[in-house]
């Protein structure tokens, strides 16, 4: 149905590693291949996407990662590049934020850091078509007024027994975006580890380019896994959103080496126009780990 009103309608894969290798000596930066071969294997599979988590310390040089941030960005922007060559768009993803105590991880909400890394990131690509940016991975425990406008979140990632740190909400991170030069689109997960988008529409940030896109994350149901599966009023949330603004599933996957869960999800999304991006572009884990995490890959 979208592709018949002329709408772009995203199917991707996300490759992961980049988002954390970077922080652990000798890892590299990649998992699995990040090639000509990689690009090929991803194309062959119908993609027209492909999203590209990267953590906010080693892009900044800061908090634990490498002082000299060059290698990183440069293995990033390599990466961006060839993938536009090869005609796919490109989300570049910040997977993660900082209280101040430890390397960039999985916290509630950006830090004030991701200011200087949008800005970077916005002046690297500002001329880069195909590139869409995603400003916060999965914001989760706060209120909507504090995902668009910023608040002092609390964390109990430091070692302290309990520690906060300002975050400056989505809408300066777009303002700057925007004032860094570069104009395409920006994605947006709600809260719940992006997995509830039901106050979505009524705290969107505003965008003088009007270029939100809405950001939906989920995974079968698990023990492990922190964020419900979308339920039927999940869904009639995402269809309801879809009718004025482009909704792409940043994450779907399953975590029980099935696929009921991820099948009967991309049904309805073909049904309208929603978008989806795999998760993950990897070899499933070897031992007891293997059904924990959504690999879509037997082997590379």
């Amino acid at each position: 149905q979208a592709a018949k009103a002329g709408r772009l309608v995203t199917f991707g894969v996300q490759p992961q590693g980049l988002e954390s290798n970077c922080l652990t000596k000798g890892l590299g930066y990649f998992e699995g291949p990040h090639d000509q071969s990689a690009a090929d294997a991803i194309k062959g599979w119908g993609a027209n996407t492909v999203r590209v988590p990267i953590n906010e310390s080693c892009w900044l040089g800061a908090q634990g990662a490498r002082s000299d941030p060059t290698p990183y960005r440069k293995a990033v922007t390599s990466w961006v590049k060839l993938l536009l060559h090869n005609g796919l768009f490109v989300v570049i993803d910040n997977h993660t934020a900082t209280d101040g105590t430890i390397p960039a991880d999985a916290l509630p909400m950006p830090d004030m850091s991701a200011i200087n890394l949008w800005q970077s990131i916005a002046q690297t690509f500002q001329t880069s078509k195909g590139v869409v940016f995603d400003l916060y991975n999965e914001p989760y425990g706060v209120s909507w007024s504090c995902w668009r406008d910023g608040c002092q979140v609390p964390t109990n990632h430091s070692p302290v027994a309990y520690h906060s740190y300002l975050s400056p909400g989505l809408q300066a991170l777009i303002d700057v975006v925007r004032i860094s030069g570069a104009h395409q689109p920006i994605m947006l997960g709600g809260l719940q580890w992006a997995n509830d988008n039901s106050g979505w529409a009524g705290s969107a940030p505003t965008d003088p380019d009007n270029q939100l896109i809405v950001s939906e994350h989920t995974y079968g149901a698990s023990p492990t896994n922190e964020a419900s599966p979308c339920d039927d009023s999940c869904r009639a949330t995402l269809v309801r959103l879809a009718a004025t603004h482009p909704v792409v599933t940043g994450e779907l996957g399953e975590v029980d080496c099935g696929h009921d869960y991820i099948d009967d999800y991309m049904s309805g999304a073909d049904a309208h126009g929603i978008g989806y991006i795999g998760g993950a572009f990897n070899a499933i884990a070897e031992g007891s780990y293997q059904c924990e995490s959504p690999a879509l890959l037997a082997d590379y």
